[in-house]
C-alpha cells in the first residue's frame, strides 16, 4: 500500500511540475485512455477464461442489478428525507 501511495504522490508532484506543458498533458491523457482500455480488455480476457464466472454470469448480473436498484432507491429516500428535514425556504 505504501508503494501505491508513493507512486500516486510522485504522479501528483510530476503533474504539478509539468502543468504548463500542454503537449505533455495531451499526450498523457491519450496514454491514460489507452491504458484503461488495455486493462479492460485484459480484465475481459481473464473473466472469459474463468469457466466458473462465465457459467454464473446471469446470477452475477441479477445480483448487480438488485444492488444497483436498492442503492438508487435508498439514495432517493435519504435525499428526500434530508430535503424535508433541512428547510431551504427563505
Amino acid at each position: 500500500m505504501l508503494i501505491i501511495l508513493l507512486v500516486f504522490f510522485a504522479g501528483i508532484f510530476i503533474g504539478h511540475i509539468f502543468k504548463k506543458n500542454q503537449k505533455m498533458i495531451r499526450n498523457s491523457e491519450k496514454f491514460v485512455s489507452f491504458s484503461v482500455f488495455l486493462l479492460l480488455i485484459l480484465l475481459g480476457v481473464m473473466v472469459g477464461k474463468n469457466d466458473k464466472i462465465v457459467s454464473s454470469i446471469s446470477v452475477i448480473g441479477f445480483k448487480a442489478l438488485v444492488i444497483t436498484l436498492f442503492a438508487m432507491l435508498f439514495s432517493v429516500i435519504f435525499a428526500y428525507i434530508f430535503y424535508k428535514t433541512n428547510s431551504y425556504d427563505k
